[in-house]
Order: structure tokens, then sequence, then C-alpha cells
């Protein structure tokens, strides 16, 4: 693959999927190359945005790694790394000092950026600043599920430690629901046949309207350089799900308890939180960090601000964008997944059909879905129904193969 010297430094975007898809597109309207590492069927891939980089770990068993390393040496100009998931964060903080000679990598506490990642870790030092958090029991073997299943209170969630190891293992899958003590045993020794790193929480009963999400970068003197909330109306499934309609807001309480927390920790460079409000005693509760993109990110610039330019800009030394505002009452919707999240509200007589049309009378922005960039959005519709359809053919083919009865043959003889 030939690589040219641009005028400003390009960009490779580790991982991500729809997420790099939005970071892609923001840098590449503003001039500035973009290449991705992320699996082969990604729908970033096909994006005019970006160049895919390929067939990584296929025959050769090239790792994410090995390719930034060999290639380092090759690159006309330093070109700067920017994670879109957990698995590409993680190379970056691990493998600093044998990177940043060929790439400019993303500021941040690499000591804090790694107990990030781990929900327990994270969960600790929550506790250590008196910020609410979910009941939390770590398993690191049989013999401490033995110790705790028969006080936990069901339903409650198996949770990974670490989320991309897990979604790995099990894709499109944040946690499992567990409803008594045969399930939670069931559920674990599953995970330990990938010897995957488990804890236990509490399902919290949801006392407001959505998941509060805040976001912000703080800066090498821990000083916050903008401030971002929304909150997630709906997920799918219902309550440990993924986001599937969002909004912008401003919501104080959740920027002063999200700083409490990014700043008690030291934590520099991007942060993003996200908490529940538990309908027991009214209190914002910590669910989880992530200290890069995540899935809100075309959230942001659909409201007005550029983050991945303004990362982008602070990383190689440019002016950045203003962050100082962005448009309340911004909507973003995956069509589809929201209307599967509906039929289950519904099922459980939380919201109506008529309520959840009243809730569609937005202005609607999607996440994939781009006028100037519609081949992501085509692929992606393309494969969903292709997918659809093979589920559909394997379905009927097994009830005709049940129903089936091979008849009797009489021996003629």
């Amino acid at each position: 693959m030939k690589i040219r010297k641009d005028k400003l430094h390009p960009v490779i975007l580790l991982g991500g999927g729809p997420i790099a898809l939005s970071v892609a597109r923001a840098l590449g309207k503003n001039n500035i190359s973009c290449y991705v590492i992320d699996e082969d069927d990604s729908i970033v891939h096909h994006s005019r945005f970006c160049i895919g980089i390929k067939h990584l770990q296929d025959e050769e068993k090239v790792t994410w790694l090995e390719w930034l390393i060999e290639q380092g040496p090759k690159l006309p100009q330093k070109f700067v790394l920017m994670p879109c998931c957990d698995y590409g964060l993680k190379i970056v903080i691990e493998n600093r000092k044998a990177l940043e000679e060929f790439y400019i990598l993303p500021e941040g506490n690499d000591e804090i950026t790694l107990k990030m990642l781990d929900k327990y870790e994270t969960y600790k030092l929550a506790k250590s600043l008196d910020i609410p958090i979910p009941e939390v029991w770590n398993v690191e073997n049989i013999s401490d599920l033995e110790k705790i299943a028969d006080v936990i209170q069901y339903p409650c969630a198996l949770k990974p430690r670490i989320s991309h190891e897990f979604s790995y293992r099990f894709h499109g899958t944040k946690m499992f629901k567990v409803k008594n003590e045969a399930e939670l045993y069931k559920y674990y020794h599953i995970t330990q046949q990938y010897n995957l790193k488990m804890l236990i929480t509490e399902l919290i009963p949801l006392g407001s309207e959505g998941y509060d999400g805040y976001y912000t970068h703080i800066d090498e003197n821990g000083n916050p350089l903008f401030h971002f909330t929304k909150l997630r109306l709906r997920q799918q499934p219902n309550l440990y799900g993924l986001g599937t309609y969002n909004v912008t807001n401003w919501n104080p309480e959740v920027i002063k308890l999200g700083l409490k927390f990014l700043q008690g920790i030291k934590l520099r460079g991007i942060g993003t939180l996200e908490f529940m409000r538990d309908a027991r005693d009214g209190k914002l509760k910590l669910l989880e960090c992530n200290p890069r993109f995540t899935g809100t990110t075309e959230l942001l610039h659909k409201s007005g601000l550029n983050w991945a330019l303004f990362v982008y800009n602070r990383l190689v030394g440019l002016t950045t964008p203003k962050m100082d505002y962005y448009k309340r009452g911004v909507y973003i919707i995956k069509p589809l997944p929201d209307y599967l999240a509906f039929r289950e509200l519904k099922k459980n007589n939380k919201l109506s059909f008529i309520g959840w049309i009243k809730s569609l009378m937005h202005t609607p922005h999607f996440y994939i879905w781009s006028w100037s960039d519609p081949k992501p959005f085509i692929v992606n519709t393309y494969c969903f129904w292709k997918r659809q359809l093979l589920k559909l053919f394997r379905i009927i083919t097994l009830k005709n193969f049940l129903k089936y009865k091979p008849t009797e043959t009489k021996n003629v003889s």
C-alpha cells in the first residue's frame, strides 16, 4: 500500500466500526487523510473518507501492533493514532514507547486509562472518591461465586471486567442477565471456557427517563476543555443493551459528578461517563468510563461539536475548534434497533405504540446514513437483510425437516 506525504499529519483509526466512520467523516471533510485498521467486514472500509487496511490476522496472523511497528519506519511522516475501540486503546497504552517514535499518540495518564478498561478497577476508584456505584461483587474463581451466590438478589448482571475480551467471544452482548442461582453458575461456567474475568452487579431500577452521559477532555493540568451531556432514552435489550435513541441536553448535576470522578482519578485526555439514576434513593450511579471515542460520537458532531477535529488538532498542535456551545434537543436514532427496543418495552407494559410514535416526533439524525457518504449505509442495510433472510431460510428449512416423515417401504420378496 502506497502512502503519500501530506501537509497535515494523516490518521490511522484503530477499530470501532461506526465510531471510526464518524471520526473519519469529520476529519476527511477537513482534508485530513484517514486510514483504518478494523475487521474486514467493518462498514468503515466502505467510506469515501478513509482507506481500509484489511487482512491483518488472516493467513499470516499479523496483529495490529505488529503491522504498526513494521510499517512505522516506512511512513513518510508521523501518523496520528486514534483508537476507536478498547482493543486499539490497549495497544497504544501498553506499547507507547515502541510506537511514539513513528506515531503521534493520544494524550493520557496511561496507568489510569488502563484501569478504565477494567470495570472492577473503575468501580474501586469511584468508591474511593464517594461516587455512587451499583453493588458489585468481583468473581476471581468458582470459590468466590459459591460464597456469594446465595446472598445476591436476583435478577442480577454477570458482566465482564474487560469488555473487549468479552465481546470478542460473545459478539453483540454486553453482559448476561441472570434470573436465578442456576443461571448464574451456568453463565459463569460458559465465560470460564475463555478464562474471562467477570464481576456481578445488581440491576438498578431506573429512576429517570434514561441513562445520563457526560463527555469532556481533560488537559495536562486537570482542567476540562468542554462539557457535553446527553440522555440515552432507549436501548436494546432494555436496561443493559446498546443505545438506540439519544438526545442532547444540559445537565449540571451530571457534569459536577462526572468532573469529580475524572479530576479525582487524574485522568487526562478523553473522558466519557455513563450514569443511571437509582429509583430507590434518587442518586446517580456511575456505570462506566470510556477514555476514547464512543458510539455517541456522531451525536456530538450533529449537535455542533467537532469532537474528532478537536482531538486531532490538540495532538498536532493546531488551533482547536470552539467547543463552548452545542445544540440541545438533537436526537439520533438507530431505526430498527429502536423499534425492537419499543417492542420489548411494550411487551412489559412500559411504552405504548402511541407513546413511541410521539417520542419520535423530532428531526431525526442517523448514526450511519450520510448524503455525502452513502455507501456504508447501503452495505450495512444489504448485510442486515441478507442475515435476516438467511435466518428465515434456516427456520423454514428446520421446520420442514421436523415435519418430514419418511414413508415405510414394504419388503417385497
